[in-house]
């Protein structure tokens, strides 16, 4: 049941996913990526990510085929793929990601998985994070356009995280009016208040 994923997923048109092909072959599917990516769009595309990995290169399965089985059969199914992403190496923290893309897709079809599923610890994945060094933002700076190098700056600088600054789609983030301090005269920027992030 399992496959070797090397060297084997489909081709790419620029601009589409890989796995668009199951959501064009079952309209069940698609309206579960669909509702998935209305309560979050990172959500519901990362759930979209690892089910399509499942089904077009780990499992060789349909999601038709995960979305009809019952309960027993999506335990042993589950726990089957665990063992396969362990053998891969892959991490715990990711090998959960994958359980919960399918959980979602199981309650969509009626499904409520809640039985206790053990996955392997991992070891903590920012043991080798280091902050950034002043020369490596200022090479940052000197590299890229003006709407990175701000976005830089507010989490840099300020402590914003990603989300703050703007979802993934670049909507519904952080505005001039947010900044109640800040004032634009005669094309000029000026603070009434400095900012408490500015030292």
């Amino acid at each position: 049941m399992f496959a070797d994923a090397a060297g084997k997923g489909r081709r790419k048109e620029r601009g589409t996913s890989k796995y668009s092909h199951l959501l064009e072959s079952d309209p069940a599917f698609a309206a579960w990526y669909r509702n998935a990516l209305r309560g979050s769009h990172n959500t519901g595309s990362h759930y979209f990510l690892r089910m399509g990995r499942i089904c077009d290169e780990l499992c060789r399965v349909t999601p038709a085929q995960v979305g009809t089985m019952n309960k027993t059969q999506l335990m042993t199914f589950i726990s089957s793929m665990i063992s396969e992403l362990e053998v891969r190496g892959v991490s715990g923290v990711t090998i959960h990601s994958y359980i919960k893309a399918i959980k979602s897709w199981a309650r969509f079809n009626g499904l409520k998985l809640d039985d206790r599923i053990n996955i392997p610890e991992s070891e903590n994945q920012y043991l080798e994070e280091v902050v950034p060094r002043p020369e490596q933002v200022q090479s940052l700076f000197d590299h890229s356009p003006l709407r990175v190098k701000v976005v830089v700056s507010l989490m840099a600088f300020s402590g914003l995280r990603p989300a703050t600054i703007g979802d993934a789609q670049g909507l519904d983030g952080l505005k001039m009016k947010d900044l109640p301090e800040l004032e634009i005269k005669d094309g000029k920027v000026s603070f009434g208040k400095s900012p408490r992030w500015w030292w």
